[in-house]
């Protein structure tokens, strides 16, 4: 044989080297060697060989090549096997977090420039396994690796690093436009229905993305991209967040916040407050909001809006909640018995009380416990919630409810993305008016429209409005003209103790309003 027919039996990549090697040995450059090839027999099967050979010399010149050819494609074959096990997430066939790992730590020793990486969580993947079963989470999984591995195509590489977490690896040069862009198509690609065990189920994927920047390091650019995963779990669930440095400090806060929260909690310094609401037309009280704001532990007050961060803690949310449910409902009973006439008592309720799945089992129990109806009790839910992709949760939790007495308000109506969608979906019975429109509607036009238009569309859907926020007569004249049901804010009077609103009910006469803050004066006569 002719030494390219001898070439000829090596697989395609390994043929340059053999010519180098024969060129070598010709000029005696060239030495002993003890290395494996893969070949391809004349029937072109895939074999490998170990190839152990050295050069006779005579005279110092290199005069004959001799040594032994092994086939060891077993052994090649079983080392393949053990390195793709190694290396390959058994479940979803992709590379796994070793792979990841050691993919990373090449190209950021490499100095690859501006590398991308997006970490992805499958949303809800614990209430599917709950409801479902394990075996249909893991169709999920394995039909959200396909969706990911098909979409992302040769512009990079998905792992999955376990549980309900993937990466993508971006080729470079990555741009915040360009991952911001398949990002994108991506949650929007994955959210398609999918059949998985019998069962349709809309996919959700929340994405978190961060690019290397200098001589960043595998464990810095991955730190910051798990950064941006996580403040897109906690604000906005089912989108895409990129990574900037702020991220880090507002981070810390949450987490400050939480471990504030949760003191508080522990050292019984959060306790509700009550603010009115009152009919538009007559001035009477047909409610009250709970709500609960915290005292620090220098004596300090602050709004639940102030420490808003602490309710996207599902724990923390959860512990809140039922603690507000208990003595709201011993509030209620309290003024039950002492006969005073305060209508309704409304309950905010956070995305996380619906993720656990046992908000409607609680509220029913601490009622009953109390001996009251859940005509008593008003659920107060914001488009947030409905946008965290719970909306059928949150529908048939409310629906039950409903049948059960108890009212659903949707809550800061205007600030969110899809509340006309919301309003025919689902079950609401009173719309509350954003406290910015009522601040401006006076002196905006636009914000008078949308008030307007809210309470047309309520009038239609044959629904309640309260507008939040009203601190003048005029704001409340307005309203009344407008066709308004109640209305709530400072002029009627500010959140106040449980002790405080038996005072106030009794200092109020009907057709009259009195400002909560001064119950001595002269009461101030709201409409005409």
């Amino acid at each position: 044989m002719t030494s390219e027919e001898v070439i000829g039996c090596y697989a395609p990549e390994e043929r340059e080297s053999v010519r180098r090697r024969i060129r070598d040995v010709l000029d005696g450059s060239a030495g002993g060697i003890d290395r494996e090839y893969r070949i391809m027999t004349p029937e072109g099967e895939e074999r490998w060989v170990r190839v152990v050979s050295d050069i006779e010399r005579l005279s110092g010149k290199p005069s004959r090549l001799f040594g032994i050819v092994q086939d060891v494609s077993e052994k090649v074959r079983y080392e393949q096997r053990l390195l793709q096990a190694a290396n390959a997430d058994p479940l979803t066939g992709l590379a796994n977090r070793a792979a990841y790992n050691a993919h990373m730590e090449r190209l950021t020793a490499a100095d690859a420039p501006s590398i991308g990486l997006l970490l992805i969580d499958v949303d809800r993947l614990k209430q599917v396994n709950d409801i479902l079963g394990h075996a249909t989470g893991d169709l999920l999984l394995k039909g959200v690796a396909s969706r990911l591995d098909e979409r992302l195509g040769k512009r990079g590489k998905v792992f999955r690093l376990g549980g309900d977490e993937f990466s993508v690896i971006l080729d470079a040069p990555a741009s915040l436009r360009r991952m911001g862009s398949i990002a994108r198509h991506l949650i929007e690609f994955i959210g398609r229905p999918l059949e998985v065990g019998g069962s349709t189920i809309n996919p959700a994927i929340t994405v978190g993305g961060a690019i290397s920047e200098g001589e960043m390091d595998a464990a810095t650019l991955s730190q910051n991209a798990d950064f941006a995963l996580y403040h897109a779990k906690e604000t906005r669930r089912g989108s895409y967040v990129h990574y900037e440095p702020s991220l880090r400090s507002r981070i810390a806060r949450r987490i400050q916040i939480i471990r504030e929260v949760e003191s508080a909690l522990t050292e019984d310094r959060m306790v509700p407050h009550y603010q009115p609401i009152v009919g538009c037309a007559d001035g009477q009280v047909s409610a009250f909001e709970a709500l609960v704001p915290m005292q620090r532990s220098d004596g300090s007050i602050v709004s639940a809006g102030q420490f808003h961060e602490a309710f996207t803690d599902p724990s923390v949310a959860h512990h809140i909640t039922t603690r507000m449910l208990e003595q709201v409902a011993a509030d209620i009973r309290s003024w039950i018995d002492r006969d005073l006439e305060f209508g309704r008592v409304a309950l905010n309720i956070s995305a996380s009380d619906f993720m656990r799945g046992d908000l409607e089992t609680r509220i029913v129990a601490t009622f009953a416990s109390k001996g009251i109806p859940l005509d008593k009790l008003v659920l107060e839910v914001t488009e947030t919630v409905f946008l965290q992709g719970l909306e059928e949760t949150v529908a048939t939790t409310l629906q039950r409810l409903r049948k059960k007495g108890l009212t659903v308000a949707l809550d800061d109506f205007g600030t969110g993305y899809a509340s006309l969608t919301h309003l025919r979906s689902l079950p609401v019975d009173v719309i509350k008016i954003d406290k910015s429109f009522i601040d401006t509607m006076l002196v905006d036009e636009s914000s008078l429209a949308i008030v307007e238009l809210v309470l047309n569309l309520a009038r239609k859907l044959d629904m309640k409005v309260t507008a939040e926020g009203v601190e003048s007569h005029r704001q409340a004249m307005c309203l009344l003209e407008k066709g308004c049901t109640t209305l709530q804010g400072y002029l009627f009077g500010k959140p106040m103790s449980r002790e405080r609103v038996g005072e106030y009910l009794r200092a109020r006469k009907p057709g009259m309003t009195e400002n909560a803050d001064r119950p001595k004066e002269e009461p101030r006569r709201l409409l005409g």
